[in-house]
């Protein structure tokens, strides 16, 4: 299920609520950032996610063509998987 929990209006905004949105949250099994056409920025997030969690639990994926286009370019979304 994917749920929009905000919007930002800049990246570097919707970065910060995306970290803070998983530092927020307790009990993390893995985490999981994917995007659509930001590869570098997706890989600054999780350098910074691993400030929090362990970078072994942290996966990174592309967002497919069926929620890319909901979403547009430039679109970053994180998973999170609690225990």
């Amino acid at each position: 299920e994917i749920i929009q929990a905000g919007l930002a209006r800049s990246y570097a905004k919707g970065m910060d609520r995306l970290f803070e949105f998983v530092k927020k949250t307790k009990n993390i099994k893995e985490v999981a950032i994917v995007n659509s056409t930001v590869k570098e920025e997706a890989y600054l997030l999780k350098k910074l996610l691993s400030t929090i969690v362990v970078e072994e639990k942290i996966h990174m994926a592309r967002l497919g063509a069926a929620l890319g286009v909901h979403g547009g370019p430039g679109t970053s979304l994180v998973v999170v998987k609690q225990e």
